[in-house]
Formats: C-alpha cells, structure tokens, sequence
C-alpha cells in the first residue's frame, strides 16, 4: 500500500489529500451542525420550561411577602379604612396565591413533585393559621394574633371530657412543680432537614404526610417525670394530675 502511494504522481497526490481535506472538513461540520442542534433544544427547553418555573417562583416568593406585609398592615393599622385596605389586598394576595400554586403545578417534571405538594401542604397550614389569626384580631385579641404573625404564639386547646393533650397536661403539671416536656422533634421536621427522605409508615416519604409517624407521635406525646428517685407518693400525685386532665 505505501509503496502504491509512493508511486503515484504528485496531482493525484495532492487531489487526495485535498479530498481527504475536504472529507474531514465536511465531518467536522456535519459534527458541528448536530451540536448546534442540540443546543438549540436545550436552548428552547430553557426558555419553554425552566424559566417560566422559575419566573412562576420568583413571583411565588413576592406574593408570600406581600402577604405577609399586609397581614402586618391590617394588624396594626390605626383607622378602619387603613384596616379595610390592607384586608382587600391581603384577600387579593391568597387568590393570587392560589393561582400561582396551581400555575407552577403544571410547569414542573416529576423530580419536583414531591417539593410540589410539601409546598401546596404548608400553604394550607399557613391559611389556617391565617385564619385563625384574623379571628383572633376581630375579636380584638390584637396579642394573640401577632404572635401567632410572629410564630411566637403557644399551642391552643380547649378542655374536652374524656379528652386531653400534651400542652394541656404539661400546664397542669406546672402548676404542681412537676417537669416534663414535649417529646423531641424529629430531624426530618427541622427546617434544615425538611427535604430529605424520612421512613414513614409504609416506607420512603418525603414532605408532610399522613403516614409520618414520628410527627404523630410528637404532635400527641410528651414525655412524664420519670427519675429514678421518684417516690410512690409522687407517682401517685403526677397520676392523680394527668387523670383530671380527661375529666
């Protein structure tokens, strides 16, 4: 074969590797070409899917904010219809809320579900907080609907026959000198931790869900005095205290 080529004329030698050339620029274009391509798909897929998701959520953020500002607004304004305002724009807010909840929904892939319906869940939470805020500051409870705004305010409960809860009964053991305390939050329910995977009832979950049962168990458990050095007559007392709990 080397000794073919080496017996060739000079022309055919420079046509053939002027052809070889040109095959190798023809290569390298069609290479280039395909690569455009796919990155004009990427392209468009950026500009079709991530960026409305992240505009969609950018605008989720300001919408909270605002929220927040006129929950704030109504809470602390000195005249009915500083009042009146701050309660349409907050009513304004959560419709514009929902709508953009509901938007981002159909924008993201199934990675992100998960994230998706954590978020749809603490809103529902924060509503209902909001609503019972709202109460409390019709009712001219000004305190506890600020720090229910602030996240400061206590547990509530209502005293039901045959029913008790932790916060409760902790008071009622207060109020005998005797300690306890709630049980200890979960790490999957610290903030830092709120989007890792956690073992629930029927395995891997994510988020808030029926089937955590380390929430259930620190939403209606506490734990009782419990020293070793513990007397039976205070034994009897601590049970004594938690029994008129439920009556």
């Amino acid at each position: 074969m080397i000794h073919y080529i080496k017996n060739l004329k000079i022309r055919l030698k420079l046509y053939i590797l002027i052809g070889v050339a040109l095959l190798g620029m023809l290569i390298i274009s069609g290479m280039s070409f395909f690569l455009m391509g796919r990155m004009n798909d990427m392209t468009s897929d950026i500009a079709t899917s991530w960026l409305p998701s992240i505009d969609a959520a950018r605008e989720l953020s300001a919408t909270i904010s605002n929220i927040r500002l006129n929950e704030l607004g109504y809470l602390t304004a000195d005249a009915d219809n500083k009042k009146e305002t701050s309660y349409q724009y907050l009513q304004d807010g959560i419709e514009t809320m929902d709508a953009l909840l509901a938007a981002y929904g159909d924008m993201i892939d199934e990675e992100e579900r998960n994230f998706y319906d954590n978020a749809n869940n603490l809103w529902t939470q924060y509503q209902e907080a909001e609503e019972e805020m709202m109460a409390f500051a019709k009712q001219g409870r000004s305190e506890s609907a600020r720090a229910i705004l602030d996240g400061e305010c206590e547990a509530l409960y209502m005293s039901e026959h045959g029913k008790s809860c932790p916060t409760e009964i902790l008071e009622a053991m207060g109020f005998i000198r005797a300690e306890g305390r709630p049980i200890w939050k979960p790490m999957h329910m610290q903030p830092i931790y709120r989007r890792n995977e956690f073992i629930g009832r029927e395995g891997s979950c994510l988020g808030s869900s029926s089937l955590d049962v380390g929430m259930d168990i620190f939403n209606r458990g506490l734990c009782l005095p419990s020293h070793v050095k513990m007397t039976e007559e205070e034994q009897n007392r601590i049970i004594e205290v938690i029994r008129a709990c439920f009556e």
